[in-house]
Protein backbone atom coordinates (compact mmCIF):
# COMPACT_ATOMS: atom_id res chain seq x y z
CA UNK A 1 0.00 0.00 0.00
CA UNK A 2 1.33 3.52 -0.93
CA UNK A 3 0.85 6.51 1.22
CA UNK A 4 1.18 10.07 -0.16
CA UNK A 5 2.21 13.27 1.38
CA UNK A 6 2.58 16.67 0.73
CA UNK A 7 5.91 18.53 1.46
CA UNK A 8 6.30 21.76 0.59
CA UNK A 9 2.58 24.08 1.36
CA UNK A 10 2.08 27.58 2.87
CA UNK A 11 -0.82 28.80 4.78
CA UNK A 12 -2.45 32.58 4.75
CA UNK A 13 -2.31 32.60 8.89
CA UNK A 14 1.62 33.20 8.00
CA UNK A 15 3.03 33.31 4.40
CA UNK A 16 2.26 36.71 2.50
CA UNK A 17 1.86 34.79 -0.28
CA UNK A 18 -0.53 32.20 1.32
CA UNK A 19 -4.49 32.37 0.16
CA UNK A 20 -6.61 29.96 2.32
CA UNK A 21 -6.10 28.85 6.31
CA UNK A 22 -4.59 25.67 7.16
CA UNK A 23 -7.96 24.30 7.69
CA UNK A 24 -9.02 24.92 4.10
CA UNK A 25 -5.81 23.65 3.29
CA UNK A 26 -6.01 20.54 5.06
CA UNK A 27 -9.29 19.69 3.23
CA UNK A 28 -8.00 19.97 0.32
CA UNK A 29 -5.14 17.85 0.53
CA UNK A 30 -7.52 15.09 2.33
CA UNK A 31 -10.32 15.21 -0.80
CA UNK A 32 -7.46 15.24 -3.02
CA UNK A 33 -6.75 11.52 -1.43
CA UNK A 34 -3.07 12.44 0.37
CA UNK A 35 -2.67 10.78 3.26
CA UNK A 36 -0.21 13.67 5.74
CA UNK A 37 1.31 16.90 4.80
CA UNK A 38 4.02 19.28 6.33
CA UNK A 39 3.31 23.19 6.39
CA UNK A 40 5.97 24.99 5.67
CA UNK A 41 5.45 28.68 5.88
CA UNK A 42 7.62 31.20 5.11
CA UNK A 43 9.68 32.29 7.91
CA UNK A 44 10.61 35.83 9.28
CA UNK A 45 13.43 35.46 6.96
CA UNK A 46 11.00 35.34 3.86
CA UNK A 47 7.98 36.09 2.54
CA UNK A 48 6.07 36.29 6.20
CA UNK A 49 2.79 38.06 6.97
CA UNK A 50 3.87 38.14 10.69
CA UNK A 51 4.58 41.77 12.53
CA UNK A 52 8.15 41.86 13.25
CA UNK A 53 7.67 44.10 15.66
CA UNK A 54 6.19 41.82 17.72
CA UNK A 55 8.38 40.21 20.56
CA UNK A 56 10.16 36.95 19.89
CA UNK A 57 7.74 34.61 21.62
CA UNK A 58 4.72 36.02 20.35
CA UNK A 59 5.87 35.74 16.91
CA UNK A 60 6.88 32.03 16.72
CA UNK A 61 3.29 31.56 18.04
CA UNK A 62 1.81 33.38 15.16
CA UNK A 63 3.98 31.71 13.25
CA UNK A 64 2.38 28.10 13.94
CA UNK A 65 -0.84 29.42 14.25
CA UNK A 66 -1.69 28.22 10.15
CA UNK A 67 -0.09 24.45 11.29
CA UNK A 68 -2.06 24.50 14.87
CA UNK A 69 -4.97 25.01 12.40
CA UNK A 70 -4.67 22.72 9.73
CA UNK A 71 -3.47 19.65 12.58
CA UNK A 72 -6.93 20.57 14.52
CA UNK A 73 -8.98 19.94 11.13
CA UNK A 74 -6.49 16.75 9.96
CA UNK A 75 -6.87 15.38 13.26
CA UNK A 76 -10.74 15.89 12.88
CA UNK A 77 -10.74 14.48 8.85
CA UNK A 78 -7.78 11.66 8.88
CA UNK A 79 -4.83 13.54 7.67
CA UNK A 80 -1.44 13.73 9.61
CA UNK A 81 -0.20 17.63 9.36
CA UNK A 82 3.24 17.93 10.75
CA UNK A 83 5.23 21.43 11.27
CA UNK A 84 8.06 22.58 8.73
CA UNK A 85 9.38 25.87 8.22
CA UNK A 86 10.35 27.54 4.45
CA UNK A 87 14.04 29.58 5.71
CA UNK A 88 15.23 31.91 3.67
CA UNK A 89 18.71 32.84 2.56
CA UNK A 90 18.68 35.83 0.56
CA UNK A 91 15.64 34.53 -1.50
CA UNK A 92 17.37 31.06 -1.13
CA UNK A 93 15.04 28.87 0.27
CA UNK A 94 15.64 25.68 2.83
CA UNK A 95 12.83 23.74 4.01
CA UNK A 96 13.38 22.45 7.73
CA UNK A 97 11.64 19.50 8.82
CA UNK A 98 12.21 18.51 12.65
CA UNK A 99 11.87 21.41 14.41
CA UNK A 100 8.91 22.44 16.82
CA UNK A 101 7.53 26.02 18.09
CA UNK A 102 9.37 25.25 21.15
CA UNK A 103 12.29 24.95 19.29
CA UNK A 104 11.85 28.29 17.28
CA UNK A 105 11.15 30.19 20.86
CA UNK A 106 14.73 28.68 22.01
CA UNK A 107 17.00 29.78 19.37
CA UNK A 108 16.01 33.49 18.71
CA UNK A 109 19.47 33.93 16.83
CA UNK A 110 18.47 31.98 13.65
CA UNK A 111 17.64 35.68 12.41
CA UNK A 112 21.28 36.42 12.77
CA UNK A 113 23.49 33.10 12.39
CA UNK A 114 25.26 32.94 9.35
CA UNK A 115 23.02 30.23 7.11
CA UNK A 116 25.73 27.27 6.99
CA UNK A 117 25.35 27.92 11.23
CA UNK A 118 21.67 27.82 10.99
CA UNK A 119 21.64 24.24 8.90
CA UNK A 120 24.38 22.71 11.70
CA UNK A 121 21.99 23.99 14.39
CA UNK A 122 19.48 22.19 12.71
CA UNK A 123 21.23 18.86 12.46
CA UNK A 124 22.55 19.45 15.92
CA UNK A 125 19.19 19.36 17.01
CA UNK A 126 17.89 16.67 14.72
CA UNK A 127 16.23 17.97 11.93
CA UNK A 128 16.91 17.94 8.48
CA UNK A 129 17.17 20.53 5.51
CA UNK A 130 15.77 20.53 2.21
CA UNK A 131 16.92 22.49 -0.79
CA UNK A 132 13.55 23.57 -2.20
CA UNK A 133 13.86 24.93 -6.18
CA UNK A 134 17.51 25.29 -5.95
CA UNK A 135 17.47 26.79 -9.30
CA UNK A 136 14.35 28.34 -10.17
CA UNK A 137 14.96 32.08 -10.76
CA UNK A 138 12.72 35.24 -9.68
CA UNK A 139 13.21 38.51 -9.14
CA UNK A 140 13.67 38.23 -5.29
CA UNK A 141 16.55 35.61 -5.75
CA UNK A 142 19.73 37.24 -6.31
CA UNK A 143 21.52 34.67 -7.56
CA UNK A 144 21.86 30.95 -7.08
CA UNK A 145 23.55 29.38 -4.57
CA UNK A 146 24.37 25.95 -3.81
CA UNK A 147 24.93 23.78 -0.48
CA UNK A 148 25.87 20.14 -1.20
CA UNK A 149 27.76 19.61 1.36
CA UNK A 150 25.27 21.10 4.06
CA UNK A 151 22.02 19.86 2.69
CA UNK A 152 20.46 16.31 3.48
CA UNK A 153 18.44 16.12 0.57
CA UNK A 154 17.30 18.46 -2.51
CA UNK A 155 13.54 19.18 -3.77
CA UNK A 156 13.73 17.73 -7.34
CA UNK A 157 10.40 18.48 -8.70
CA UNK A 158 8.63 21.66 -7.45
CA UNK A 159 4.72 22.01 -8.95
CA UNK A 160 5.19 25.17 -8.45
CA UNK A 161 8.49 26.48 -11.01
CA UNK A 162 6.93 27.67 -13.77
CA UNK A 163 10.08 26.72 -16.37
CA UNK A 164 10.31 22.83 -15.93
CA UNK A 165 14.23 23.07 -16.84
CA UNK A 166 14.62 24.38 -12.98
CA UNK A 167 13.20 20.77 -12.42
CA UNK A 168 15.92 18.72 -14.56
CA UNK A 169 18.71 20.66 -12.98
CA UNK A 170 17.54 20.03 -9.25
CA UNK A 171 17.61 16.34 -10.38
CA UNK A 172 20.93 16.55 -12.17
CA UNK A 173 21.78 18.58 -9.00
CA UNK A 174 20.83 15.68 -6.56
CA UNK A 175 22.23 12.98 -8.56
CA UNK A 176 25.47 14.75 -9.02
CA UNK A 177 25.88 15.11 -5.11
CA UNK A 178 23.92 11.75 -4.43
CA UNK A 179 21.73 13.63 -2.55
CA UNK A 180 18.05 12.63 -1.08
CA UNK A 181 15.41 13.51 -3.76
CA UNK A 182 12.10 15.09 -2.45
CA UNK A 183 9.06 16.71 -4.53
CA UNK A 184 6.25 19.02 -3.43
CA UNK A 185 3.97 20.95 -4.62
CA UNK A 186 4.68 24.94 -2.78
CA UNK A 187 1.59 25.02 -2.53
CA UNK A 188 -0.75 28.48 -1.69
CA UNK A 189 -4.22 27.77 -2.72
CA UNK A 190 -6.98 25.62 -3.45
CA UNK A 191 -6.45 26.19 -7.35
CA UNK A 192 -7.13 23.32 -9.35
CA UNK A 193 -3.24 22.44 -10.54
CA UNK A 194 -0.60 19.96 -10.49
CA UNK A 195 0.80 18.80 -7.54
CA UNK A 196 4.09 17.03 -6.01
CA UNK A 197 4.39 14.92 -3.17
CA UNK A 198 6.81 11.77 -2.10
CA UNK A 199 5.22 8.56 -1.44
CA UNK A 200 5.93 5.73 0.87
CA UNK A 201 5.03 2.06 1.62
CA UNK A 202 5.37 3.47 5.58
CA UNK A 203 2.37 5.32 6.85
CA UNK A 204 3.78 8.00 9.20
CA UNK A 205 2.70 10.05 11.32
CA UNK A 206 5.86 11.87 12.78
CA UNK A 207 8.95 13.87 10.69
CA UNK A 208 11.28 11.77 12.53
CA UNK A 209 9.84 8.81 10.55
CA UNK A 210 9.62 10.77 7.40
CA UNK A 211 13.46 11.90 7.62
CA UNK A 212 14.29 8.06 8.48
CA UNK A 213 12.62 6.67 5.19
CA UNK A 214 14.24 9.60 3.34
CA UNK A 215 17.20 7.85 4.86
CA UNK A 216 16.72 4.81 3.82
CA UNK A 217 15.78 5.77 -0.02
CA UNK A 218 18.72 7.48 -0.78
CA UNK A 219 20.64 4.41 1.00
CA UNK A 220 19.46 2.76 -1.68
CA UNK A 221 17.55 0.18 0.34
CA UNK A 222 14.36 -1.37 -0.94
CA UNK A 223 13.94 -3.64 1.43
CA UNK A 224 11.23 -3.54 3.30
CA UNK A 225 11.88 -6.05 6.02
CA UNK A 226 14.70 -3.83 7.13
CA UNK A 227 11.98 -0.82 7.04
CA UNK A 228 9.34 -2.40 9.48
CA UNK A 229 12.43 -3.48 11.64
CA UNK A 230 13.62 0.34 11.77
CA UNK A 231 10.17 1.67 12.84
CA UNK A 232 9.93 -1.08 15.17
CA UNK A 233 12.97 0.42 16.48
CA UNK A 234 12.71 3.89 17.04
CA UNK A 235 11.75 3.99 20.37
CA UNK A 236 14.97 3.09 20.95
CA UNK A 237 16.51 5.91 18.86
CA UNK A 238 16.27 9.28 18.69
CA UNK A 239 16.92 9.88 15.79
CA UNK A 240 19.70 7.62 12.78
CA UNK A 241 22.18 9.23 10.73
CA UNK A 242 24.11 7.78 7.48
CA UNK A 243 27.27 9.90 7.20
CA UNK A 244 30.26 9.33 4.36
CA UNK A 245 33.59 11.17 3.35
CA UNK A 246 32.60 13.59 0.94
CA UNK A 247 34.85 15.36 -1.64
CA UNK A 248 36.46 18.52 -0.99
CA UNK A 249 37.50 20.97 -3.62
CA UNK A 250 41.19 21.31 -4.49
CA UNK A 251 43.64 24.25 -5.14
CA UNK A 252 46.96 22.66 -5.96
CA UNK A 253 46.30 19.41 -4.58
CA UNK A 254 45.14 21.50 -1.24
CA UNK A 255 41.99 20.68 -0.04
CA UNK A 256 40.08 24.48 0.21
CA UNK A 257 38.83 23.52 4.05
CA UNK A 258 40.52 23.63 7.22
CA UNK A 259 41.98 26.62 8.95
CA UNK A 260 43.46 30.17 7.37
CA UNK A 261 46.51 29.50 9.36
CA UNK A 262 47.18 25.79 7.63
CA UNK A 263 46.09 27.07 3.99
CA UNK A 264 48.71 29.28 4.18
CA UNK A 265 51.47 27.23 5.14
CA UNK A 266 50.63 24.95 2.42
CA UNK A 267 50.70 26.69 -0.12
CA UNK A 268 53.90 28.51 0.93
CA UNK A 269 55.37 24.93 0.99
CA UNK A 270 54.11 25.27 -2.74
CA UNK A 271 56.58 28.29 -3.05
CA UNK A 272 54.18 31.10 -2.81
CA UNK A 273 55.31 34.34 -0.18
CA UNK A 274 53.06 35.54 1.80
CA UNK A 275 52.56 39.54 2.45
CA UNK A 276 51.18 39.93 5.67
CA UNK A 277 50.88 44.07 4.99
CA UNK A 278 48.20 42.56 2.34
CA UNK A 279 47.44 39.65 3.65
CA UNK A 280 47.62 37.89 0.42
CA UNK A 281 50.49 35.30 -0.94
CA UNK A 282 52.21 36.18 -4.25
CA UNK A 283 53.63 33.26 -6.99
CA UNK A 284 53.17 31.97 -9.81
CA UNK A 285 49.69 29.39 -10.83
CA UNK A 286 49.72 28.16 -14.78
CA UNK A 287 53.27 30.00 -15.44
CA UNK A 288 51.72 33.28 -14.25
CA UNK A 289 52.68 35.87 -11.60
CA UNK A 290 49.53 35.76 -9.49
CA UNK A 291 48.76 36.62 -6.18
CA UNK A 292 45.69 34.63 -4.10
CA UNK A 293 43.17 35.55 -1.61
CA UNK A 294 41.92 33.17 0.93
CA UNK A 295 38.13 34.07 1.65
CA UNK A 296 37.32 32.02 5.28
CA UNK A 297 33.42 31.48 6.49
CA UNK A 298 33.22 31.14 10.17
CA UNK A 299 37.24 30.86 10.45
CA UNK A 300 37.49 27.68 7.72
CA UNK A 301 38.44 28.45 4.00
CA UNK A 302 35.58 28.81 2.18
CA UNK A 303 37.07 30.51 -1.57
CA UNK A 304 40.84 30.96 -2.98
CA UNK A 305 40.64 33.64 -5.23
CA UNK A 306 43.48 34.15 -7.76
CA UNK A 307 44.42 37.48 -9.00
CA UNK A 308 46.71 38.61 -11.98
CA UNK A 309 49.83 40.35 -10.19
CA UNK A 310 50.16 42.94 -13.20
CA UNK A 311 47.83 44.51 -15.63
CA UNK A 312 46.84 42.51 -18.66
CA UNK A 313 45.60 43.63 -21.90
CA UNK A 314 42.21 42.71 -23.28
CA UNK A 315 43.14 39.99 -25.48
CA UNK A 316 45.32 38.39 -23.29
CA UNK A 317 41.94 38.35 -20.64
CA UNK A 318 39.94 36.89 -22.71
CA UNK A 319 42.55 34.19 -23.98
CA UNK A 320 43.31 33.30 -20.12
CA UNK A 321 39.41 33.31 -19.67
CA UNK A 322 39.11 30.98 -22.44
CA UNK A 323 41.80 28.64 -21.45
CA UNK A 324 41.17 28.19 -18.20
CA UNK A 325 37.39 27.31 -19.55
CA UNK A 326 38.94 24.60 -21.40
CA UNK A 327 41.09 23.01 -18.64
CA UNK A 328 37.42 22.57 -16.72
CA UNK A 329 35.94 21.68 -19.30
CA UNK A 330 38.21 18.65 -20.13
CA UNK A 331 38.74 17.81 -16.52
CA UNK A 332 35.83 14.52 -15.81
CA UNK A 333 36.22 15.30 -12.26
CA UNK A 334 34.04 19.01 -13.28
CA UNK A 335 30.49 19.93 -14.59
CA UNK A 336 28.89 22.53 -16.32
CA UNK A 337 25.71 23.80 -17.94
CA UNK A 338 26.46 24.77 -21.39
CA UNK A 339 29.35 26.76 -23.08
CA UNK A 340 31.00 29.52 -20.87
CA UNK A 341 33.71 30.90 -23.14
CA UNK A 342 33.73 34.67 -24.00
CA UNK A 343 33.63 34.60 -28.37
CA UNK A 344 36.80 35.69 -30.37
CA UNK A 345 35.13 38.65 -31.65
CA UNK A 346 33.35 40.24 -28.49
CA UNK A 347 34.14 43.75 -26.98
CA UNK A 348 34.31 42.73 -23.30
CA UNK A 349 35.08 46.65 -22.57
CA UNK A 350 32.00 47.51 -24.24
CA UNK A 351 29.87 44.78 -22.81
CA UNK A 352 31.07 45.90 -19.39
CA UNK A 353 31.06 49.44 -19.15
CA UNK A 354 27.52 49.86 -21.43
CA UNK A 355 25.60 46.35 -20.24
CA UNK A 356 27.17 46.21 -16.64
CA UNK A 357 28.36 42.21 -17.57
CA UNK A 358 29.74 40.26 -15.71
CA UNK A 359 32.28 37.46 -17.23
CA UNK A 360 32.88 34.33 -14.77
CA UNK A 361 32.19 30.63 -15.48
CA UNK A 362 31.07 28.58 -13.19
CA UNK A 363 32.05 24.89 -12.62
CA UNK A 364 30.89 22.09 -10.08
CA UNK A 365 32.77 19.65 -8.76
CA UNK A 366 31.32 16.07 -9.22
CA UNK A 367 31.55 13.57 -5.99
CA UNK A 368 32.47 10.66 -5.24
CA UNK A 369 30.34 7.77 -6.07
CA UNK A 370 28.84 6.40 -2.75
CA UNK A 371 28.65 2.53 -2.75
CA UNK A 372 25.44 1.86 -1.73
CA UNK A 373 26.14 -1.81 -0.91
CA UNK A 374 27.99 -0.81 1.63
CA UNK A 375 25.53 1.43 3.35
CA UNK A 376 23.03 -0.79 3.07
CA UNK A 377 25.16 -3.64 4.82
CA UNK A 378 25.93 -0.37 7.25
CA UNK A 379 21.93 0.10 8.35
CA UNK A 380 21.59 -3.82 8.57
CA UNK A 381 24.73 -3.96 11.14
CA UNK A 382 22.80 -1.39 13.22
CA UNK A 383 19.10 -3.01 13.29
CA UNK A 384 20.04 -6.62 13.44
Amino acid sequence: MEFIYETHCHTSQASACGRVSGGELARYYKQNGFDGIIVTDHFFNGNTCIDQSLDWEKRCELYCAGYRDAKAVGDEIGLTVMLGIEYSYKGTDLLTYGVDEQWLKAHPEVMEIDVHEYMKLVHESGGMVVHAHPFREASYIDTIRLYPYDVDAVEVFNAGNHDAEYNRRALWYAESYGLTKTAGSDRHDTADKGCGAVVFDEKIDKILLFRILLLILQAGTQNYRIMRKLLLFLSLFSFLTISAQRDVTKFLGIPVDGSKTDMIQKLKSKGFDYISKSDMLTGQFNDYNVEISIVTNNNRVSRIAVFDKYTVDEAAIKIRFNKLCKQFERNSKYVSFGEQTIPEDEDISYKMMVNNKRYEAVFYQKPVTFDTLSIQQEIREILL
